[in-house]
This record gives structure tokens, sequence and C-alpha cells, in this order.
């Protein structure tokens, strides 16, 4: 009994250090959708106070989640040195649309 505890111990650790690696695999991988975002019309535009001088207003845009386009509000983004930031946005190909959440990009 007291190996099997050793096993599971030692294998919750390992799995631990692992987990970050399989959540960097999971993140290439894309999730399609048939229809792409809805159309936005008019738009009443509403940005809270700027955290800091620098900050990156992102506006609001449609993500995809649970079996549907969810729209989500505008947010500031505050700068990191040495980085640009790079838009969430929606590309089509032959497979259907796709999303790509705003990231950071080394400059």
């Amino acid at each position: 009994m007291n190996k099997l505890k050793k096993f599971f111990a030692v294998a919750t650790l390992a799995g631990l250090f692992l987990l970050p690696s399989f959540a960097e695999a999971e993140a290439g991988v894309r999730v399609y959708v048939r229809f792409g975002p809805p159309k936005v019309r008019a738009v009443r535009i509403v940005k809270s106070v700027r955290p800091c001088a620098k900050a990156i207003w992102v506006s609001a845009h449609w993500q995809y989640k649970h079996g549907r386009h969810v729209r989500l509000k505008g947010y500031w983004v505050k700068p990191r040195r040495g980085y640009v930031y790079v838009l969430p946005r929606w590309k089509k190909n032959h497979h259907g649309y796709y999303y790509i959440a705003g990231h950071w990009k080394r400059v």
C-alpha cells in the first residue's frame, strides 16, 4: 500500500510539470465554425478610463463559445516593453472560419 501511495505522489508531481506543455500544445488547435461572426451595425463605443498613458484599446469583438457567437466588450491592454499587441480577429480558409485571440508578439 505504501508503494502505491508513493507511485501516485510521483505521478501527480510529474503531471504538474508536464501540464504546461500539454496546454501549449492545445493552444495551437483551431476550432472551425461554418459561419463567421455577425456583421456589426451601428455601435456606441464607451471606453472606460485608460489605466495608463500608452494602454491599447481592444474594440468589442465576437468569439465563438458554447456553440454560438458571443460578443465581448472592449477593454484596455497595458503595454509590454519589447512587444506589440496583435488584435483579435477572424480568418477564413477552406475549412471555415476560425478565431485568433489577441496576443503579444515580440518585436
